[in-house]
């Protein structure tokens, strides 16, 4: 009888105190939250208010059914573009070869460079060509 007398006591006395200690934590933490609430909310009022400075102004006077024309494809302006993009897709070809022949980290790096600069000058000259193709 006496384990069932000290476990029922056990178990209000538990129950008071958790209860107590669970509603100081809580408005402690709640306190807070409230600061962090209000320090998390004004950055994301400045993200999303600046994100109408990405919209182009040429989007605001956008109107559909007067589409913009699209350039018109001239032979003579195509046929070096295509060269010059496939010499260039060549060279990176190249230097991927080197890359994947490469075993020494450090001079990989240095290819790496070459690539992303070869990258640089494609890209360009891809988004143009393509431009011309979607033309016809």
């Amino acid at each position: 009888m006496l384990n069932a007398e000290a476990f029922a006591a056990c178990r209000t006395s538990r129950s008071t105190t958790g209860a107590a200690l669970d509603k100081r934590t809580f408005d402690q933490f709640s306190d807070d939250n409230r600061g962090m609430l209000r320090f998390i909310l004004l950055p994301a009022c400045l993200v999303g208010l600046s994100a109408c400075t990405v919209v182009p102004p040429q989007a605001y006077s956008f109107d559909p059914t007067h589409p913009q024309p699209k350039p018109v494809a001239d032979a003579t302006a195509i046929a070096p573009l295509t060269n010059r993009v496939a010499g260039l897709q060549l060279e990176l070809d190249k230097v991927r070869d080197q890359i994947a022949n490469q075993p020494d980290t450090w001079k990989r790096l240095a290819l790496y460079v070459q690539e992303n600069e070869i990258h640089a000058k494609l890209g360009p000259a891809q988004r143009e060509l393509a431009q011309y193709a979607s033309a016809r």
